[in-house]
């Protein structure tokens, strides 16, 4: 495995994040009910929005620490389910509680291969700097 596959591999569970998250953003709007927007629907609107908003900032803050990532992303779908109640339905928690559990687990996954990537490589540069000092000429000639 490579630096490509891995930096493929994260894309999977931040692309769920991001699709979560934005799942979440629908449900704000549905304060809104007239065409006039009041200020009342306004404060509804940012207080809806606050676990996307949280969720955003959790992924912008881990966006290179796939283990914190998965750690987070398990702690928010807890606080989801905790708050929510989610775990009352079967149907809510499909929906509201899944989706984080499934990004944190790749997120670990990618956070477990990009080590062992990092180890793979510490033990390479030993042979291969040897090699390639064999390979290049020398300045002499």
């Amino acid at each position: 495995m490579n630096h490509k596959t891995v930096s493929r591999m994260i894309l999977l569970p931040r692309t769920i994040g991001l699709i979560y998250l934005l799942f979440l953003m629908l449900f704000s709007f549905d304060v809104f009910n007239s065409a006039a927007v009041t200020a009342n629907e306004i404060l509804a609107f940012a207080i809806h929005s606050l676990p996307s908003v949280i969720l955003l900032i959790l992924m912008i803050v881990t966006w290179h620490r796939p283990l914190w990532a998965g750690a987070l992303f398990v702690a928010f779908a807890g606080v989801i389910t905790a708050v929510f109640h989610t775990y009352g339905s079967m149907d809510m928690l499909m929906l509201i509680t899944l989706p984080p559990v499934v990004a944190a687990v790749l997120f670990f996954a990618t956070a477990q291969r990009t080590r062992r990537l990092l180890k793979k490589e510490a033990a390479l540069p030993q042979e291969t700097t040897e090699m390639h000092e064999e390979d290049t000429p020398s300045e002499e000639s």
